[in-house]
């Protein structure tokens, strides 16, 4: 088993009128070349919480920390002018917590983090520390 101590929070970068289900983004990421999802979990507009990767599979969401880490993608987080937007829906920041509650009792996690902390994107339109931390 691999060693996992970082969560790390991701958005689609999706519009909030899409919905897109893990099918839909593991066809995204094989196109774009990766052998899977990259993504361990994605939390759907109405809260749902999908299955992405296996929690034993290294993850290919965040270039140079996908060996300890899990992914967690939120869809949504893209604006109707391009521009990144938190139109995250209550029951997905619900779904989201109680997800990084239940991975933080079952893996020796010391981070929650964005994907914006470890990369240039803005990615996922939120200030994870702040929201986990406080």
């Amino acid at each position: 088993m691999r060693h996992i101590d970082t969560l790390i929070v991701h958005c689609l970068d999706s519009y909030a009128d899409m919905n897109p289900d893990v099918a839909t983004v593991r066809e995204w990421h094989t196109a774009r070349g990766f052998d899977d999802i990259g993504y361990h979990y994605l939390i759907k507009r109405n809260g749902q919480v999908e299955k992405g990767r296996e929690d034993h599979v290294t993850g290919a969401h965040a270039k140079g920390y996908n060996s300890d880490s899990l992914g967690i993608a939120l869809s949504g987080g893209k604006a109707k002018d391009n521009g990144p937007e938190f139109n995250f829906t209550r029951r997905q920041m619900k779904s989201l917590e109680a997800l990084c509650e239940r991975l933080t009792t079952e893996y020796p996690i010391t981070k929650v983090i964005g994907h914006n902390e470890v990369s240039s994107k803005t990615c996922p339109n939120f200030d994870v520390k702040s929201w986990w931390y406080a």
